[in-house]
This record gives C-alpha cells, sequence and structure tokens, in this order.
C-alpha cells in the first residue's frame, strides 16, 4: 500500500506543483523555493488522507469516492493557496487538480497503476 502509495503522491506533485508554482510565479512576489514549498505543501496536505484514510471510511461507490476526493482536495488546496495569496485559488485548483486526476485515470487504464 505504501509502494502505491508513494508513487500516486509523487505523479500527484509532478502534475500539481508546477500548475501552483507558476500561478504563484506570475500572481506573488515570492521567491523560487517559497513558490515551490508552497506548491508541494498543497498536495502533501491532501494526498495522505485522500489515498490512505478515506477508502476505508467511504461506504459509496467508485464514481463517489473519486468526485468525494476531488473536491474535498480541490477545497483544501486551494484554501491553503489562497492563504499565500493566490488569487483565483479555487479555479487554480480545479485546473491543478483535473490535470492530474486525467492523468493518473489514464495511466490506470493502460498500466493498470498504481
Amino acid at each position: 500500500m505504501w509502494i502505491g502509495w508513494l508513487s500516486a503522491f509523487a505523479v500527484t506533485q509532478i502534475i500539481e506543483a508546477p500548475i501552483y508554482a507558476h500561478a504563484l510565479a506570475t500572481q506573488t512576489s515570492r521567491g523560487w523555493g517559497s513558490r515551490w514549498a508552497i506548491a508541494l505543501g498543497a498536495s502533501a496536505l491532501t494526498h495522505p488522507f485522500i489515498y490512505l484514510i478515506l477508502p476505508d471510511l467511504w461506504g459509496g461507490g467508485w464514481l463517489s469516492y473519486v468526485l468525494a476526493a476531488e473536491a474535498i482536495a480541490i477545497c483544501v488546496e486551494a484554501l491553503w493557496l489562497s492563504h499565500f495569496g493566490l488569487r483565483r485559488a479555487m479555479l487554480i485548483a480545479l485546473l491543478a487538480n483535473v490535470a492530474s486526476t486525467i492523468f493518473g485515470l489514464a495511466l490506470r487504464a493502460i498500466t493498470g497503476w498504481p
């Protein structure tokens, strides 16, 4: 389970962090390191809960789980990003999470990963 989570977390970070870091670069005067720390922190806040804990708590089907998990991630990550001055944080969190979800689901369909 931990290897699956770690690989899913890495893929999520590879997709989402650059989106967040770019948005922070265009909207704030934060330095490079600060932008990347904030960007990486967004998914670090949500991913462990969504991947490791929520499945055991969820009583619904797979599709409803994915939709609920992404809604949680988008809201929490948007709140995190807005705390650091990112405007339109909800829209940017939506974009980043849709991108990583589509990529992850495609990778799963093609390779069976994780």
